[in-house]
């Protein structure tokens, strides 16, 4: 009983960081790290958001990846709460 109580403590302590990761930024998230944290979304769909970085600079928001070829509404509203752009502003993008 008493090694029932601990697993029960112990599995209640670290389920909610199980259940809850921290959401990817999808600004400085490599293509290993966009594939393993992020649902449904494939090889071609993350090389897109990173060569979409490197030519537009940072994505300041979600709705921006609309703008990404590849990327729709059936990959981003599934991942949106997992997704981040971290601390960016329009000062952050490239000047076209």
């Amino acid at each position: 009983m008493k090694y029932l109580k601990t697993l029960l403590f112990v599995f209640g302590i670290f389920m909610p960081v199980m259940l809850f990761a921290a959401p990817v930024n999808i600004n400085k998230a490599d293509k290993q790290t966009l594939l393993s944290n992020l649902d449904n979304i494939s090889e071609a769909q993350a090389d897109a958001i990173i060569n979409y970085r490197k030519k537009e600079g940072a994505i300041v928001g979600l709705f921006e990846l609309y703008n990404v070829k590849g990327l729709g509404r059936d990959f981003i509203r599934p991942n949106y709460n997992k997704m981040t752009v971290g601390d960016v502003n329009w000062g952050d993008k490239k000047d076209s």
